[in-house]
C-alpha cells in the first residue's frame, strides 16, 4: 500500500511539473512594446542593447529667424542624442498651441516658449519641471554670463533655459544713408526733423518707414516704447511694474499723438498692416523705405555699408536718445520641460541642447554675443553690429521690453487691436485712451493675480 502511494505522488508531480512548463511561452513568440536599437562601440561590435526613449518637442516658428535656429536644432538632435527619436513640430502659433495642449493635459516633453503670460501660468499650474536642480548639478547654470536671463521665478525655481541673446538686442532705428544723401537729408534729432525728414522722403515716392505692422507688433514692441522713453524712460519703469495708468499717463499719451501724427501723415506704407517681419525688411533692403524700425537682431542681415543706425527722435531735451536704450527680452523665454515627460533627464539635456544650439547660431550666423557662454570666439563682427553693441554697452539708461511683463494675453490683443486702428489713422491718441482704459484696468488685476 505504502508503494503504491509513493508511485501516485512522483506520477502527480511528474503531471504538474509538465503542466508548469507547458503555460511558460517559447522564447522567440514572446513580445514588448519597447522599442530596442543597438549601440556599437568603437570596435564596431555590439557593446550593448539600450532602449529607446521617444521625445515630443514644439519649436516656436514665427519669424526667419526662429525658423534657421530651428533647422539648426533638428539637424543635430539625432547625432546629439542617438538613441532617442523626437517628434518634431514648428508652430508658428506656439503660444496658443501649448496653452491648448496644457489645457488638456498634453504637453510636448520639450517646447519653446516665449510669453510671461503662458509660463507664469504653466508654473504656477505645476505643469512644468524646476530645473534649476538639474542646471546646478551639471555646470550648465554656470554658462550664463548674464544671470538677469536665468533669474529665478518668485517661487525659487528655473523653469525655462534661452540662449541669452535677446539681452544684446536693442530697439533700433536703422536707415539707408544713400537714400539719405541722396535727397539731402540731414539725419534727424528732434521729432519734429524727423517729421520733415519723413514729408521729405514721402514726397519723392520713397516710404519714410517701415516695420513689423502686422497685429500691430512693430508698433507696440518698437516703435511706441522708443517714443515713450523719449518723453520720460522713467515711464517704461513704472509700467513693467504696473505703477502707472497707462493709457492715461502723460508720457504714453504723448507717444501714441506722434505715432498717429505719424500714420496720418501716410508716413507708412499703404496697408500697414500687412507688412510682416519679411516683407517690412525687404521694403527697407530693396531701397523702397528710407527707415526700418527693428530690434537689432536684423542689424546680421543689414551688413552693406549703406545702412546705419541713428538714434529715436528726441522730444524731451533733459532726455539723450543716443544714450537710452530698450532691451528685448525677460527670464520668461526659452525652453521647457513637461512635468509629465517620459524621461526628464533626457529632457533637461534636450533643452539644454537647444539653448546652447541657438546661441551658437547667433554667435556664428549673427556676430552676436550671447548670455550663454558658448565658448565660441565671435571674430570679423560686421561694422553695423558693432555699432549696435556699442550703442547698447554705452548707453546711460538700458529699459526693459514692457510687452513681455506687462501684458496679458488678453490685454496685449485689445492693444494690438487698438494700435492697428491708430496705425491707419482711424483711431486718435484720446480715443486710444478712453478705449482701453477699462481693459488696462482688467490686464493689470489679472497680472496681479499670477
Amino acid at each position: 500500500m505504502n508503494n503504491l502511494k509513493k508511485l501516485l505522488v512522483i506520477v502527480l508531480a511528474l503531471v504538474m511539473l509538465l503542466s508548469f512548463a507547458a503555460c511558460q511561452p517559447k522564447e522567440e513568440e514572446m513580445s514588448t512594446d519597447t522599442e530596442l536599437t543597438t549601440v556599437e562601440g568603437n570596435s564596431g561590435e555590439v557593446s550593448e542593447t539600450v532602449e529607446q526613449t521617444e521625445i515630443t518637442i514644439i519649436l516656436a516658428a514665427g519669424d526667419e529667424t526662429r525658423k534657421a535656429i530651428n533647422d539648426k536644432i533638428i539637424t543635430g538632435l539625432e547625432t546629439e542624442f542617438p538613441n532617442v527619436v523626437f517628434e518634431i513640430e514648428q508652430a508658428l502659433d506656439a503660444t496658443d498651441k501649448i496653452q491648448t495642449m496644457n489645457a488638456t493635459g498634453d504637453l510636448p516633453d520639450v517646447f519653446f516658449m516665449d510669453s510671461k503670460d503662458v509660463i507664469v501660468s504653466l508654473v504656477n499650474a505645476g505643469s512644468v519641471v524646476d530645473l534649476r536642480p538639474y542646471i546646478e548639478a551639471d555646470g550648465f547654470a554656470d554658462n550664463y554670463k548674464i544671470k538677469t536671463v536665468i533669474a529665478p521665478h518668485s517661487d525659487g525655481g528655473i523653469y525655462n533655459l534661452q540662449s541669452g541673446a535677446d539681452a544684446y538686442f536693442a530697439a533700433t532705428l536703422f536707415y539707408n544713408k544713400e537714400l539719405f544723401a541722396m535727397y539731402d537729408v540731414e539725419v534727424p534729432v528732434t521729432f519734429d526733423e524727423f517729421v520733415a525728414a519723413c514729408e521729405v522722403f514721402k514726397q519723392n515716392g520713397i516710404i519714410p518707414i517701415t516695420s513689423n505692422l502686422t497685429n500691430a507688433w512693430g508698433a507696440n514692441n518698437v516703435i511706441l516704447p522708443s517714443l515713450i522713453a523719449a518723453e520720460d524712460p522713467a515711464v517704461i519703469e513704472k509700467i513693467v511694474n504696473l505703477e502707472t495708468d497707462f493709457p492715461s499717463d502723460a508720457a504714453v499719451l504723448a507717444a501714441v499723438e506722434k505715432l498717429s501724427t505719424l500714420a496720418n501723415n501716410g508716413y507708412f506704407i499703404e496697408g500697414a498692416l500687412n507688412t510682416d517681419y519679411g516683407t517690412s525688411q525687404a521694403l527697407f533692403t530693396n531701397g523702397e523705405a528710407a527707415m526700418y524700425g527693428m530690434f537689432s537682431w536684423a542689424a546680421g542681415d543689414l551688413t552693406d555699408a549703406k545702412y546705419g543706425i541713428m538714434s529715436w527722435p528726441q522730444s524731451n531735451p533733459d532726455v539723450n536718445m543716443d544714450e537710452v536704450v530698450t532691451l528685448w527680452g525677460s527670464k520668461y523665454s526659452g525652453y521647457m520641460v513637461s512635468k509629465n515627460s517620459v524621461d526628464v533627464d533626457i529632457s533637461v539635456k534636450v533643452a539644454e541642447y537647444c539653448a546652447m544650439t541657438e546661441a551658437l547660431y547667433f554667435n556664428q550666423e549673427s556676430k552676436m554675443p550671447t548670455s550663454l557662454n558658448t565658448g565660441y570666439v565671435i571674430e570679423d563682427v560686421p561694422a553695423i553690429v558693432q555699432e549696435s553693441l556699442d550703442r547698447i554697452n554705452n548707453a546711460d539708461i538700458t529699459l526693459p521690453a514692457y510687452m513681455l511683463y506687462s501684458f496679458s494675453s488678453k490685454g496685449g490683443t485689445k492693444l494690438s487691436e487698438l494700435m492697428s486702428e491708430v496705425i491707419i489713422g482711424a483711431e486718435t491718441a484720446q480715443g486710444f485712451s478712453e478705449r482701453f482704459s477699462a481693459d488696462w484696468a482688467e490686464n493689470v488685476e489679472a497680472l496681479s493675480e499670477k
